[in-house]
């Protein structure tokens, strides 16, 4: 049902002893582009916007489940074609459609948006369950990212030191993140974390004829395991550090998919 592996890079192995235990599943790493979408319907796009995404620069697309998706290439701050390319978005999924978008991008005083704060120091005799908690937490108030844009590039073939200076950029930039961009961060906040070995879960299902992709940080301390991550559904992301088994954390995810009508055929 699932098969942890170590990373094969010699440079992972080399950082083995500062990032502690990590595991992750090559299929995992290879498919960055391929986000959750859980149990959420897209609006198909009208004949226009097509012909347009048609158009676009395709180092700049990527596809989701059918669904084509922007990544944020141009860093902070962000440019105005990524900015127009968001709001355009948010006009065709909200019920106001461009009304919505006026009421935003025209107006000067908008209310302060809370930063919060990233939990990168725990008091030393803080247990590991609570630590993952508190990280957990703060990636929930991130929030799940619905801009149609992915704000943090993730590569393929960056190494694992490269990915943590993506996390540290998530950490000061504080914007909504998806699954594959909670792995990064989760490794990075979970860095140092005594005992514990950390791996992705992944999940492939099938819902309304689409196939949907979807991975966790599975931890492991203890001999108790559990799960980090983000996801729209409060049950596809976190699992507390109380289960006897990998097996259990597993059919644990099943049975939430089966809430949402997910026919589970990979994990």
């Amino acid at each position: 049902m699932f098969n942890l592996v170590q990373m094969g890079s010699n440079k992972i192995q080399e950082d083995a002893s500062y990032f502690g235990t990590l595991k992750l599943e090559p299929d995992d790493v290879n498919e960055v582009e391929q986000e959750e979408t859980d149990a959420v319907k897209y609006t198909k796009p009208s004949p226009r916007s097509h012909e347009k995404e048609k158009n676009a620069e395709p180092e700049e697309q990527l596809e989701e489940n059918g669904v084509l998706f922007w990544v944020n290439r141009s860093g902070f701050p962000i440019n105005d074609k990524t900015w127009d390319r968001m709001y355009d978005h948010a006009s065709k999924i909200h019920p106001d459609g461009y009304d919505i978008v006026k009421k935003i991008k025209y107006v000067k005083d908008l209310p302060e948006i809370s930063v919060p704060q990233a939990p990168v120091w725990f008091p030393t005799n803080t247990p590991i369950f609570e630590k993952l908690e508190i990280v957990q937490k703060y990636m929930q108030e991130l929030q799940y990212n619905h801009t149609g844009t992915q704000f943090f590039e993730i590569r393929k073939n960056r190494p694992l030191t490269g990915l943590m200076d993506c996390a540290k950029e998530m950490i000061r930039e504080s914007l909504p993140i998806k699954c594959l961009e909670a792995i990064i961060l989760g490794i990075f906040l979970t860095n140092g974390m005594a005992g514990l070995e950390r791996f992705t879960i992944s999940f492939k299902t099938m819902f309304n004829g689409n196939y949907h992709r979807h991975v966790v940080l599975g931890v492991l301390h203890g001999g108790k395991y559990g799960a980090i991550g983000m996801s729209r559904r409060n049950d596809l992301m976190y699992k507390p550090l109380e289960f006897s088994n990998l097996s259990s954390v597993v059919v644990d995810f099943v049975e939430s998919y089966n809430h949402y009508w997910h026919e589970v055929k990979k994990s």
